[in-house]
């Protein structure tokens, strides 16, 4: 599984929400914390390499992986509006399907087809279709499970 992180970086989520900021999520914060920061809108582009390594690192514990894939189902299946959180719940799971647990694959193989379905995502936003990101980063996961 290569990571679609290209046009994810690239990705400029512009909202009028309250901006996160980065101070307040440090290597002490909850592992939900840094999922939902991830996973926010207000991050632009590729989240923290660390960020991604205590998440990917948290699913060895069995409340922390509860916590994170809760919260990540939660973000894949938000409303077409806020896309930007289901391209950065796809962009988690796909780091940690490489770096996670074994049981992440376990609990996406039972969510395959949310995965799937998303292959085929679209949203238009200010005139421009911008579910490209989404529908690539399903595909990846997709292929990835049915080969792993």
């Amino acid at each position: 599984l290569r990571l679609v992180a290209s046009r994810a970086a690239k990705t400029n989520y512009n909202n009028n929400d309250t901006q996160q900021d980065m101070s307040a999520i440090s290597k002490g914060s909850s592992v939900r914390d840094k999922v939902k920061y991830a996973t926010s809108q207000n991050v632009l582009g590729y989240p923290p390499e660390w960020i991604l390594e205590d998440i990917a690192r948290a699913t060895h514990s069995f409340v922390d992986f509860q916590k994170i894939m809760t919260t990540i189902w939660s973000r894949i299946n938000d409303n077409g509006k806020n896309y930007p959180h289901i391209d950065k719940g796809l962009l988690v799971l796909e780091y940690i399907l490489q770096h996670g647990s074994s049981q992440v694959i376990h609990e996406a193989r039972q969510h395959a087809f949310e995965i799937r379905t998303l292959a085929e995502f679209r949203h238009v936003n200010k005139g421009a279709e911008v579910g490209q990101p989404i529908r690539a980063r399903a595909l990846a996961i997709s292929e990835f499970l049915a080969t792993h």
